[in-house]
């Protein structure tokens, strides 16, 4: 099956441009590194250490005292509103042809792998719209937060938790702000319960291309609130939002499922994600090999004893948070020798377990990140800073990025988890894999995310993060081709690419996987006003490069 999907990638689409440079001469393989690429490559570690986490903890508590000194008041919030929507009225005065509309935040602060060039694009100031509003208790949704789309993960799980509150979806990304996400997408290991970060907005407050606030729920602008989800600030910018929080405990019981059969643990991981109320609070797995994986499955439990072991069971506590303590996923794999067991830990600390390793691509990044002196010394340096991992990329090494290693996240129906192991091994070959679950609504006109007609269907999610043991053996590896056969997959089983990875998609595909019908109708109003102020969501989920020549080009290479 994996042949002929890979053979049927032959041909590139027709709306793609193959690049002004590019030679249709056949050629062996792919064209050496230069000099500067050949050093970067080889002393890669060591540069970040150096280099990047220096700046990077410099750059970490200048940004907490910035954040601190600067701290807008959430009273005067809706005077920033208003600033907003002056913003984008004065941008209506403008002559035409007008550029789009865009947020002032740096792509180098996003969370995706795109570095978008903004610098043709109308930027509206929204750097101070990061203030918590509040929480309320009582509402038909239950207890939600209200926030402004600046406020990052890291806060507004701080402030709940001190209330004995958590988001109910809740990623695992400290620096990662709830507008962005909002934006974007977002799922956690609660995601079985609750569907992705989307289903657990009430309420978003946007600014729309006129300069005037709408309100869209599912009471108000029904039809707006179920297009907003995945638009990428395609249809307006986002000034506020209202999420459903839950209640939280102090801790959390954690227990290590190893299985040494790949049918064996997707046949109960299915059990667990289709529990219902008997279901897990948290529920992931780490896949290791073909056939090796762990299921880890998690409870709130309360707080421990003076002795610091926790009541019930006389657990000990671990502070797997700690900066000297093994990346998490690393702790996560001696139950493939050590068998089954449990733990407790605080609750912060499992909601950011996956920081430090940036859900484990430090480990490609800096191999000995893990290593006993590193931790010691200077764990406490990590995670670096996104920023200033993305501000290092030039032409070159953004094409590196893309060809040599990978970075995909993808969602599909949990009857598929086997089938779509077989597919990661097969394209890739790479280990360990991430394994969240996913609750998807049952299908509704406008939702990005088809789902399934007439239920709601769980949904398994993959990470696939590393290098393909092929480049990391120096041999050639066509790294787009996999990632391409790897979105057919994914769009002939009816499921869905996160958008804050590398899309290689072309329009017509990425229609095919997402539904853009009502979004492209709200767009299209009022003389298409909205298509004219903002930029449409393919163009803003696809790569900023020419990745269209690469693909060519690896399609005469000589295997």
């Amino acid at each position: 099956m994996m042949d002929s999907l890979r053979d049927s990638l032959g041909s590139l689409p027709r709306n793609w441009s193959a690049g002004s440079n590019l030679s249709s001469a056949p050629t062996k393989g792919p064209k050496p590194p230069s000099r500067k690429m050949q050093f970067i490559e080889k002393y890669r570690a060591w540069l970040l250490f150096f280099f990047v986490l220096p700046r990077s903890v410099v750059l970490r508590y200048v940004e907490i005292v910035f954040r601190w000194l600067t701290a807008p008041s959430p009273a005067k919030h809706e005077q920033r509103v208003r600033r907003v929507c002056a913003a984008v009225e004065r941008w209506g005065t403008l002559k035409e042809p007008k550029p789009p509309m865009c947020t002032d935040r740096s792509a180098n602060f996003s969370h995706s792998v795109r570095r978008t060039d903004k610098s043709k694009w109308h930027k509206i100031a929204i750097g101070d719209l990061r203030a918590i509003l509040g929480v309320k208790a009582s509402t038909r949704h239950g207890s939600v937060i209200n926030v402004e789309p600046g406020v990052t993960v890291k806060e507004a799980t701080q402030y709940l938790l001190e209330r004995g509150l958590m988001l109910e979806c809740t990623l695992e990304m400290e620096d990662a702000t709830l507008g962005g996400l909002a934006a974007a997408t977002g799922m956690t290991t609660h995601s079985h319960a609750c569907g992705l970060i989307h289903d657990t907005i009430v309420e978003y407050k946007i600014v729309d291309c006129t300069g005037a606030v709408v309100t869209a729920s599912a009471d108000k602008n029904p039809e707006l609130y179920r297009a907003l989800p995945f638009s990428h600030g395609s249809l307006g910018l986002i000034v506020g939002l209202t999420l459903r929080v839950v209640a939280a405990k102090p801790m959390v019981k954690l227990t290590y499922t190893p299985f040494k059969s790949l049918d064996t643990f997707a046949t109960t991981y299915r059990e667990k994600l289709t529990a219902g109320d008997a279901a897990p609070f948290f529920l992931e797995a780490i896949i290791f090999s073909r056939e090796s994986a762990v299921m880890v499955t998690g409870d709130l439990v309360e707080a421990v004893d003076k002795k610091g072991r926790w009541a019930a069971d006389g657990l000990r506590v671990e502070y797997l948070g700690r900066w000297w303590k093994p990346w998490y996923f690393t702790r996560v794999r001696q139950a493939l020798a050590r068998g089954k067991w449990s733990e407790v830990v605080p609750i912060y600390e499992y909601l950011m377990r996956h920081d430090r390793s940036m859900c484990m691509t430090m480990a490609t990044v800096m191999p000995f990140g893990n290593d006993p002196w590193f931790r010691y010394l200077f764990g406490w340096a990590l995670p670096p800073k996104m920023s200033l991992l993305k501000g290092s990329h030039d032409a070159e090494t953004r094409e590196a990025s893309l060809r040599k290693q990978v970075y995909q996240d993808v969602g599909f129906p949990a009857r598929k988890l086997e089938e779509a192991v077989e597919t990661s091994d097969s394209l890739f070959e790479i280990y360990p894999l991430l394994c969240y679950p996913c609750k998807v609504p049952a299908a509704a006109p406008g939702r990005m995310v088809r789902g399934t007609a007439g239920k709601a269907e769980a949904f398994a999610n993959l990470g696939i993060y590393g290098v393909p043991p092929p480049i990391a053996k120096k041999r050639p590896f066509k790294t787009l081709h996999a990632v391409r056969a790897l979105e057919k997959w994914v769009r002939q089983n009816g499921g869905f690419q996160h958008t804050y990875c590398d899309s290689l998609q072309s329009r017509a595909e990425f229609e095919v996987m997402f539904d853009t019908t009502l979004i492209d109708e709200l767009r299209a109003r009022d003389g298409g006003a909205a298509a004219k102020a903002f930029v449409d969501v393919y163009t803003k989920t696809r790569p900023e490069v020419d990745f269209g020549a690469w693909i060519k080009e690896e399609a005469e290479w000589a295997m």
